[in-house]
């Protein structure tokens, strides 16, 4: 899957932090933007600081913005997952959804699937209001990603998205941060110089000018 692709569709058994087990249902995502991750197994480092720091950035999701997390642990390993204090490996107390995925299907679909070790390899997805992946990562199942460039990520998108970027051939810079405006090409080109451009300009203006000498 890349972006530009359509998300599959999908329905499976989850659990979150109240520990009721309920169907979750991704077409009924629509019209919000999604961030889904995949992670190899409950109780591990990378999942546990992962979650942890979602909730403690938990006022950057707007409205517009739900959090999906899958593996293919059983729902019974979800709810234990999600009972436990974090001093006993758990992620108690966490706003997050957590869905199983246990026979593999779902990672399958977004090709997330690692048949060696019948796990979700270690990914995640930034999915539009209409079901279109826009952004995606994948990483090693031991090595930990920061969820605030995720979330910086769909804020992003969500931007584009109200403010028309595609018809008006705008988007984000490469140093965007929340809070920032959508740039055009013009806008870049006139930005003030940076202090680095300045200084070597102002060498190249005071190297001295060497007079050939003339011949009579």
């Amino acid at each position: 899957m890349k972006p530009g692709d359509d998300a599959p569709r999908f329905t499976a058994p989850a659990c979150s932090n109240n520990h009721q087990v309920t169907e979750f249902d991704s077409s009924k995502c629509r019209g919000k933007y999604v961030i889904l991750i995949f992670y190899p197994k409950n109780f591990e480092t990378a999942i546990i600081t992962q979650l942890v720091q979602l909730n403690s950035i938990r006022e950057m999701l707007t409205k517009d913005l739900m959090f999906v997390a899958v593996s293919t642990d059983s729902i019974e390993s979800h709810k234990d997952f999600m009972s436990r204090d974090l001093k006993d490996g758990g992620v108690k107390g966490t706003n997050v959804t957590l869905v199983s995925d246990k026979d593999g299907s779902i990672s399958r679909k977004f090709r997330v699937f690692d048949k060696a070790s019948f796990t979700s390899s270690s990914s995640a997805f930034v999915i539009d209001r209409d079901g279109e992946i826009v952004h995606m990562v994948c990483y090693d199942g031991k090595v930990g990603y920061d969820m605030e460039v995720l979330v910086d990520k769909a804020n992003e998108s969500i931007l584009c998205d109200k403010e028309d970027a595609a018809d008006k051939m705008m988007g984000t810079g490469a140093d965007w941060k929340p809070g920032d405006k959508l740039i055009v090409n013009e806008d870049f080109l006139s930005k003030p110089e940076t202090k680095e451009i300045k200084e070597k300009k102002e060498e190249d203006s005071c190297e001295p000018v060497k007079i050939q000498p003339t011949t009579t």
